[in-house]
């Protein structure tokens, strides 16, 4: 059970804070039960998806029973961890570093084959330089269920937009509030609805509030709070454009996916993997990220131009059928491991 493997690793911590002394102690332990569970189960080769929080270790005790392995990346989260353990001038730092992966060299690890979410991602690495020797770009993918979803025959009027996720500033929750407030502030533009789902925290929640009364948005905005997925998915159909304006640097993003399955295009930040995704001006619009008021001038012109909104749903989803199936992904990573390993 794979849960239940990955509940007997420990989790540990990349901070140097004198409290985390404790984590020191635990990387050993994951690198024997990982080769203990090797030894169980004779894997015919080692696929490691995120193990940041359990070290590098489990990835080196595989190494060193000489079991094939193969990374799938959909965050900078080894990257990250080569920078910290390699890149550091204090010898102290260095030593310390060293301990909390069992005072092994994380130059050790074997960079042979790799699997990547976006382009932008695997373009990413190299630039951090971590370069792989064989590499593929195999994206996140969505059920097939979902692929049956039908592109839009007509768009609402009022036009409904969609934000989900955190109410995060990284994730530009409030470059969507500011790009709403200059819809109807500057285009005098209230022929335009927007819902949010999704939750955070007090003071977030006190910032969205405040923004709301300000500019006399109560009328336009609904919160709704985070949805099971299935019905998260089913509920993508009842809008006819998703808001993703995020200001992180993102591995992917799964719900512009999701979204452009039920026929809903995205505005998306032009960056990392929603770039990949989103074909500007055809399946979607790409913005700088975190320009509210490029946001604001992209809602504007689809919702004078329904016509080509509807022809970005058409072809949302039958991009989301010819690249993002389980069946298609799942497809693409067996070639590609037969290929590899």
């Amino acid at each position: 059970n794979k849960g239940n493997i990955h509940r007997q690793l420990t989790r540990i911590t990349l901070s140097n804070h004198p409290q985390k002394i404790a984590s020191l102690f635990t990387t050993r332990a994951n690198y024997s039960l990982t080769q203990s569970l090797a030894r169980q189960f004779q894997p015919d080769f080692a696929y490691l998806w995120n193990i940041r929080e359990v070290s590098i270790l489990p990835a080196l005790a595989m190494q060193d029973m000489g079991i094939p392995t193969m990374y799938k990346f959909g965050s900078h989260w080894l990257a990250h961890a080569y920078q910290h353990y390699t890149r550091v001038n204090s010898p102290i730092k260095k030593l310390y570093r060293r301990f909390q992966i069992g005072l092994r060299q994380f130059e050790e690890l074997d960079f042979t084959v790799a699997t990547f979410d976006s382009e932008s991602l695997r373009q990413s690495y190299v630039h951090a330089g971590v370069n792989f020797r064989q590499s593929a770009v195999v994206p996140s993918f969505i059920d097939d269920r979902w692929a049956t979803g039908e592109a839009k025959q007509a768009i609402h009027s009022p036009l409904k937009l969609l934000y989900a996720g955190r109410f995060d500033p990284d994730k530009g929750i409030m470059v969507v509030m500011e790009a709403f407030a200059h819809l109807v502030r500057e285009y005098a533009t209230t022929d335009v609805t927007l819902t949010l789902i999704g939750s955070g925290d007090d003071a977030i929640m006190s910032e969205l509030h405040q923004i709301i009364a300000e500019h006399q948005l109560s009328d336009l905005i609904e919160f709704r709070p985070f949805l099971p997925h299935d019905e998260l998915v089913s509920a993508l159909r009842q809008y006819d454009v998703l808001l993703y304006p995020t200001l992180a640097w993102e591995g992917f993003g799964l719900t512009i996916v999701e979204a452009m399955s039920q026929g809903v295009p995205a505005i998306a930040s032009d960056i990392g993997g929603p770039r990949d995704i989103v074909q500007d001006g055809k399946t979607g619009v790409l913005i700088p990220s975190g320009s509210a008021t490029a946001l604001a001038d992209a809602i504007l012109e689809l919702a004078q131009q329904p016509e080509r909104l509807l022809a970005m749903s058409r072809a949302g989803v039958e991009v989301v059928r010819e690249k993002y199936t389980a069946s298609h992904v799942g497809k693409q990573l067996q070639d590609f491991m037969r290929d590899t390993i």
